[in-house]
């Protein structure tokens, strides 16, 4: 867990690219479509590494995908800093997005099994505080890197995700002994088994809407500041009060949460999430973006660790790697999706982004309330 947690934060804090990717080719001087063509193809690689990723994490093992991914994309990444033609831009994107998130099925399937179920809920919360920690300093850091030169974020990104994948491959295990699959399970047998759960296909439902806003960090959020005249540096600095705020407050507020049923706890977020990032359309000043920064946080750090504990708890021991892809998935459907549309609308419309925004949030937690509404009575103290 020390090791995954340790190399999750090298890879958030020298994840630079991603959040600043928009303000680069703002920079290479591309429009607003042509954008949101690139972020979307970005959200198609992130789509296939999903499905691969988890089929490949349950097949050979989480320290083969984790390593496979960050070398691949530490590659990637040297290239893609120095390209200028679009259709060349594109296509590394689209590369970029399948190796960089590769890894995101195996890590979160390796803290499932690593935890038990009792404590998966500690266990996400703690490597969620290893990942922030990671992002409240990588972005204020990489905003001083693109003010210097847009190619340093390149270089610190494939840095940090060669690092990473050493990390993995000197000390994480190749696979867990409970991770075997029963014989006679196949890949595709395998995804028949987790598409005929149909209480986790709802649940998954449930989290799309919300992904949405999470997407518009690094898209219609990062143009909405563009436009009102701040810095690559002051957007960093901005991204940074979520990871201070996760790094600070989240484990206080994961201990807090265990004591209510996990419905009601994703229900707040996602309302906190919908209308913390509707509200951004009412700020105008860096310190009124903080106080938004704040409240979609506070719905971040609310559903975030519940969200992860309870996929965990749903997945069949050898079908871990499948049910995190699935999530995962819905994150990828996401990343094609939200920035595009994002992107889109605010171009047409502000005002039409901050609505769908909040609809989005409220979305998510009348689907979650379906999905685990039978989860929803009151829990019983504990003896003693």
């Amino acid at each position: 867990m020390w090791v995954l947690a340790a190399g999750n934060f090298v890879n958030r804090f020298g994840g630079f690219v991603v959040p600043l990717l928009a303000l680069h080719l703002i920079h290479l001087g591309f429009s607003g479509e042509q954008i949101s063509l690139v972020l979307g193809a970005y959200g198609i690689g992130r789509l296939v590494s999903s499905l691969l990723g988890g089929v490949w994490t349950d097949r050979y093992g989480h320290r083969c995908v984790i390593a496979v991914s960050m070398f691949s994309s530490a590659a990637g990444m040297l290239v893609l800093g120095f390209l200028t033609h679009y259709q060349a831009i594109l296509a590394m994107v689209l590369f970029q997005g399948f190796a960089s998130e590769l890894f995101r099925p195996a890590s979160s399937a390796l803290i499932a099994e690593l935890a038990p179920a009792e404590h998966r809920l500690t266990a996400f919360a703690l490597n969620r505080l290893a990942v922030n920690a990671g992002f409240a300093l990588g972005p204020a850091v990489g905003g001083i890197l693109a003010g210097i030169s847009f190619h340093w974020i390149f270089i610190g990104n494939a840095v940090a995700d060669l690092l990473y994948g050493l990390l993995a491959w000197r000390g994480l295990p190749a696979r867990l002994p409970q991770c075997h699959s029963p014989s006679g399970t196949d890949a595709g047998g395998a995804w028949t088994v987790v598409l005929r759960d149909r209480r986790l296909l709802v649940f998954l439902a449930s989290i799309f809407p919300m992904t949405f806003i999470f997407m518009q960090v690094s898209s219609s959020f990062a143009l909405y500041t563009a436009d009102l005249g701040f810095s690559p540096r002051d957007f960093g600095l901005l991204l940074g009060v979520n990871g201070v705020l996760i790094v600070t407050c989240e484990l206080t507020l994961t201990g807090f949460a265990r004591r209510f049923s996990p419905v009601y706890v994703l229900m707040l977020g996602y309302v906190l999430l919908g209308l913390g990032y509707a509200s951004t359309g009412l700020a105008h000043h860096f310190g009124t973006l903080a106080v938004t920064v704040v409240i979609w946080t506070l719905g971040e750090m609310i559903s975030a660790p519940t969200q992860s504990a309870v996929l965990a708890n749903m997945a069949p021991a050898h079908l871990r790697g499948r049910y995190m892809a699935a999530a995962a998935l819905m994150w990828s459907l996401a990343t094609i999706i939200g920035p595009s549309l994002g992107s889109l609308l605010y171009a047409w419309s502000p005002p039409a982004l901050w609505l769908v925004s909040a609809a989005m949030g409220l979305a998510s937690a009348a689907a979650v309330k379906f999905t685990l509404g039978s989860e929803s009575r009151p829990r019983k103290p504990a003896s003693g």
